[in-house]
């Protein structure tokens, strides 16, 4: 099954690159490029205003634009289209800022091969659509966080805690998240009638890094006293500490 072309917009206002460009492009190997040009900043708005455009090439000095600017106005129109900047030489402090702002490489004119800008395109692409997903994935766990009906919570071995959902909070009756956050600085003095119940807990996920039906008797904000079943699992450093 033949690729899907990767559609790509070249912002460019000197002929004599567009043509370098373009003959780099039709000798490339790795994949199969539609290539679309664009001489002025005006007219990349208007082209990226229709979308379909996969990575833009884009040349900071233009006719009616120049600089930094150029990538701001560009990135703010394609937020989620990763953007290649074109250099020269007298300019590659810029380019450099680009990158730091969000661009996802550089090139400097009359030093690339096909191969090299195949790589960076692809590899541009895949970085953007990881950031996607990544994206996307903290959204969905986000939700899940939000609205489950069960309490969900982080908390450091010494007994703060790092996040706790809004079930949670009103499990231990407090008005929000960051009251029980802020209040509960000792989860084993604050919370359980058995002081030694935090440092049980501790032990085991310290031995096992899985904790499942732990049961408890703990306090509420007013002081009232429930029970709760707890089910934990141990987030380690790159060394095996306990985080």
């Amino acid at each position: 099954m033949e690729a899907k072309p990767i559609k790509v917009l070249l912002v460019e206002d000197n002929p004599e690159d567009v043509l370098l460009l373009e003959r780099i492009l039709q000798k490339s190997k790795g994949a199969c490029f539609e290539l679309e040009t664009a001489e002025s900043l005006s007219a990349t708005l208007a082209r990226l205003e229709q979308g379909n455009i996969d990575v833009i090439l884009l040349d900071l000095s233009l006719h009616d634009s120049h600089g930094l600017q150029t990538f701001h106005d560009t990135q703010a129109k394609s937020p989620g289209i990763p953007i290649i900047v074109l250099s020269g030489l007298d300019d590659e402090t810029v380019a450099l800022n680009a990158v730091h702002a969000g661009a996802q490489d550089y090139l400097v004119k009359g030093r690339v091969d096909s191969q090299l800008i195949t790589r960076a395109m692809i590899y541009a692409i895949e970085r953007t659509q990881a950031k996607a997903a990544l994206h996307k994935a903290e959204e969905k766990y986000r939700g899940i966080f939000e609205n489950a009906v069960e309490g969900i919570f982080q908390s450091t071995p010494d007994g703060h805690y790092l996040s706790v959902n809004p079930a949670l909070t009103r499990i231990y009756g407090y008005s929000s998240p960051a009251e029980l956050i802020d209040s509960m600085t000792d989860i084993g003095k604050s919370l359980y009638v058995d002081p030694n119940r935090r440092a049980e807990f501790i032990r085991v996920m310290q031995k096992d890094g899985v904790i499942t039906d732990f049961e408890s008797q703990i306090y509420r904000k007013d002081r009232s006293v429930i029970w709760i079943s707890e089910n934990a699992r141990a987030v380690r450093d790159t060394q095996g500490k306990l985080m």
